[in-house]
């Protein structure tokens, strides 16, 4: 009897410690940044830190630090969620916008004052703007004026671009957001004698949220392969352009909307005859929904001074769009052959209730975003998906959840107009 009892006991403490490690896989706290939003059906996708794309739910239960309420989640915001996981949808148990301690003596910079120090510059005053970035980032997008010095040659003491005078106003910054690099570069050089160091605690991420551009390098340029214009006029670009770039002089851009790629994450570079050009037509093209625009500061200049060379005569005719250039987004006429290939497509309607009760295509799967990732078993895994949402926010949330899961997917971002006897036009881009 005490046998059965020992090998009963056993067996419970076993059960226990299995249900313990199922329970403690379940749970994951995530960093990373907002993707896309969709407040009304209490979601939102985080691209997190080691590069997957999340689409993470919230109820009543869970706890939101830092923030008024879950409305104020905003699209590249950086956030710690801790995770659990309910059937196969992941649940915010709290979601926290993080905050930076800053080390005595470190004082903070506003917007403001790094405007003034950069005039300032301009005027013969000592200033130093450092990224403590990796290389490949700062190459790829950073606050225009800044040097690149990682946070490791810093720590090395190799770096030997930090002023000779220990006096002068000296300015650090990484990503942002809990991104804690600029805060050791910035204790470190407090440490090693330097009296006027100063933190720009919005970084990378908070400058972009500002509005205001970031300038890439020619390193970047040269290797990436981005989407390139330039905007000068085509007299100054048959006497010498960067290779790839296509030119649509500035008071021309304005009319070459559908000419653009239709993937918003498209890594795009300008640059015109001046800086304040090059900013003019980065306005413009981030007003279209383009995510990734950068700047080329200084244009042909800068590129001669980096020992690159130009290219005489026409300009490219065609805009290259690296690998990101299409990333699933269908085009209208793409979307309207998508509807009428059935046996091949299955269309993934993932608007609201209420929304496809008003109208809708009368073909393929109605699962509402929030029920996708309960109910993404219904879809066929011998069709290739098409998402519909009315919207390219959450069309793209429903693409990346279903892309993770293996599916073959696609997703059109614009919308349909709904008629009365089940007719539909597709708005063109």
């Amino acid at each position: 009897m005490k046998s059965i009892l020992r090998l009963l006991l056993g067996i419970i403490c076993t059960l226990s410690i299995v249900i313990a490690w199922e329970i403690d896989l379940s749970a994951e706290i995530i960093r990373g940044e907002v993707k896309q939003t969709a407040a009304e059906a209490q979601l939102f996708s985080l691209r997190a830190n080691d590069g997957r794309v999340l689409l993470v739910a919230w109820d009543q239960k869970t706890t939101f630090r830092n923030l008024k309420n879950p409305a104020a989640i905003k699209v590249d915001d950086y956030l710690i969620v801790d995770l659990t996981l309910q059937e196969e949808q992941k649940i915010a148990v709290s979601v926290t916008v993080p905050e930076i301690i800053l080390p005595p003596g470190i004082r903070e910079t506003s917007f403001d004052m790094l405007d003034k120090l950069a005039a300032g510059a301009a005027a013969g005053k000592s200033f130093t703007l450092i990224d403590t970035r990796p290389s490949e980032k700062y190459e790829a997008g950073h606050i225009p004026g800044a040097i690149s010095i990682p946070l490791a040659r810093i720590s090395k003491r190799t770096a030997g671009l930090l002023p000779g005078d220990r006096n002068a106003a000296v300015v650090f910054y990484d990503d942002g957001a809990e991104v804690d690099a600029a805060v050791k570069a910035a204790e470190m050089s407090g440490n090693n004698g330097y009296t006027n160091v100063l933190l720009f605690r919005e970084g990378v991420r908070g400058w972009v949220k500002s509005g205001r551009l970031l300038a890439c390098s020619p390193t970047y340029i040269r290797k990436s392969k981005p989407a390139l214009f330039d905007l000068r006029s085509a007299d100054k670009v048959q006497q010498g352009h960067i290779a790839g770039a296509v030119n649509y002089p500035l008071p021309e851009l304005a009319g070459m909307y559908a000419k653009f790629p239709a993937y918003r994450q498209t890594s795009i570079v300008v640059y015109g005859e001046s800086d304040r050009d090059a900013l003019a037509g980065a306005a413009i093209i981030k007003k279209w929904g383009y995510k990734n625009v950068t700047f080329f500061q200084g244009g042909v200049s800068a590129w001669l001074d980096s020992a690159e060379a130009l290219e005489s005569g026409p300009a490219a005719d065609h805009i290259y769009a690296g690998e990101a250039g299409h990333r699933g987004e269908l085009q209208p006429k793409d979307f309207e052959m998508a509807l009428i290939s059935p046996q091949s497509v299955e269309l993934v309607d993932v608007r609201s209730d209420a929304d496809y009760r008003k109208g809708n295509l009368q073909k393929g799967v109605h699962i509402p975003l929030q029920s996708l990732s309960l109910r993404y078993k219904e879809l066929s895994r011998e069709k290739i998906q098409v998402v519909f949402a009315g919207d390219a926010e959450r069309a793209e949330m429903a693409y990346d959840f279903l892309k993770a899961k293996g599916f073959r997917v696609n997703y059109f971002g614009g919308s349909v107009d709904f008629g009365k006897n089940g007719e539909y036009k597709v708005k063109v881009k």
